[in-house]
């Protein structure tokens, strides 16, 4: 929503000023992600889905997945404030941010076995803005608008074009799929009915 509100994308026609209107009502919040990958087992065991590290007199609580589905990672998640000013910082003070609190909730066994670390950029792609969509309070319909709008030859996909799974990766995927054959049936092309399970044959 926020690229098409913006100078990023031009299109002719011009957008609907309906869909434009809508499109206010719909925004992006800011939200990025910091991975760091582990040898071994430096949790002890312990694993959870939302785990938040608090520092009483330090800087401010983190949500983090760790050892989550038993995967040797830690996942960090940052939104609004937090996630622009960090993304502002870079990635290596996104990584060592999310290491300082697991090595205050883990100890510095936690360090010792870190192999390495990543972090999204979302909001500083100019094809993204920003990540996950939210409707303004009151204009909840203003995504349904948005979704039903037909903006052919240009066809939308994403987390914010799903009626039921928006903010999710497999609602972005979901929709791709979607879209995707709707584009192919547009230019004549054969399309199979989507499936959400498809995966490329292996060579």
């Amino acid at each position: 929503p926020k690229v098409l509100v913006s100078d990023a994308m031009a299109s002719a026609p011009a957008r609907p000023a309906d869909l434009l209107a809508a499109l206010e009502q719909v925004r992006c919040m800011p939200y990025e992600k910091v991975v760091i990958r582990f040898e071994g087992d430096p949790f002890g065991g312990f694993r959870s889905e939302f785990c938040d590290v608090v520092d009483p007199l330090g800087s401010p609580p983190l949500n983090i997945e760790v050892g989550h589905h038993g995967r040797p990672l830690a996942i960090a998640h940052f939104a609004g404030d937090m996630a622009r000013d960090m993304a502002a910082a870079g990635q290596p003070a996104m990584i060592d941010l999310l290491k300082e609190k697991l090595v205050s909730a883990f100890g510095s066994s936690a360090a010792r076995a870190m192999t390495g670390g990543t972090t999204t950029t979302g909001g500083a792609d100019p094809f993204i803005r920003d990540d996950y969509a939210y409707a303004r309070a009151g204009h909840a319909a203003a995504r349904d608008a948005m979704i039903a709008a037909d903006l052919a030859p240009l066809y939308l996909a994403g987390e914010a074009f799903h009626t039921s799974l928006s903010a999710t990766a497999h609602g972005a995927y979901l929709t791709g799929i979607e879209t995707a054959h709707r584009a192919a049936r547009a230019m004549g092309q054969e399309a199979v009915p989507p499936d959400p399970l498809w995966l490329p044959q292996a060579a």
